[in-house]
């Protein structure tokens, strides 16, 4: 059977960041051209280069305006070099009362290819529209953050559930397998080269289902 996770809240924390006066929609103008512009001893090496990919945006980029006032922090799901991962509930507008996984970066922490694949991921998860791809809801930015909301799942993923059960079934196999492979298609439709494929990125849905994570993709 599917790992699963249960939904466990704790005490809400504010959320909103005392010293983050304005909040923006986080999108690639808002990003001054300083910023854009790598400095000497950060330029991208040729296996590097990010490439632009303004020919995936579609008519699915729909994101709703929103800000960290309209979230409860609920409790931190994970953290990395340049931020964490947090369990949050929408208490205001769009989508109220519903539960999702809010990364938040903070710029001060981040290089200029790390914004520029930053605001590629976020353009990607825009959209792309897809049962086994994760969703990306809201995208925003204060003075010193940036915060990208995406889909909540619950079940953990697929290497914890291999570490825990060390061999998968045959019809397991196959299941996941499928799923994986329908997500792949649909990305390289857009025109995307999915690079990260790994147990870790491979996330579960408590009934079962994949949804795949982590895009620092190349475009066809």
């Amino acid at each position: 059977m599917p790992l699963h996770t249960f939904l466990k809240e704790t005490e809400s924390i504010d959320l909103e960041d005392k010293n983050d006066q304005e909040v923006l929609i986080f999108n690639e103008e808002e990003i001054p051209d300083m910023l854009l512009e790598p400095k000497p001893d950060e330029k991208e090496s040729e296996d590097e280069r990010i490439v632009d990919i303004e020919s995936c945006i579609n008519q699915n980029d729909q994101l709703k305006p929103s800000d960290p006032s309209h979230f409860t922090l609920l409790c931190l799901l994970g953290q990395g070099s340049f931020g964490k991962v947090y369990m949050v509930r929408k208490d205001v507008g769009a989508k109220q009362d519903q539960y999702f996984a809010m990364k938040v970066l903070k710029k001060a922490t981040l290089k200029v290819r790390d914004r520029l694949r930053t605001k590629m991921e976020r353009d990607i998860l825009a959209a792309i529209r897809h049962p086994f791809i994760v969703q990306l809801h809201f995208a925003f930015q204060t003075q010193g953050k940036l915060f990208l909301v995406i889909d909540l799942v619950r079940g953990g993923d697929l290497f914890t559930r291999l570490s825990k059960e060390v061999m998968f079934t045959e019809e397991d196999v196959k299941f996941y397998l499928a799923e994986i492979a329908m997500a792949l298609e649909h990305l390289h439709t857009c025109g995307i080269i999915y690079r990260d494929l790994k147990p870790e990125n491979i996330l579960l849905e408590v009934d079962g289902h994949v949804k795949l994570t982590g895009f620092y993709p190349h475009i066809i």
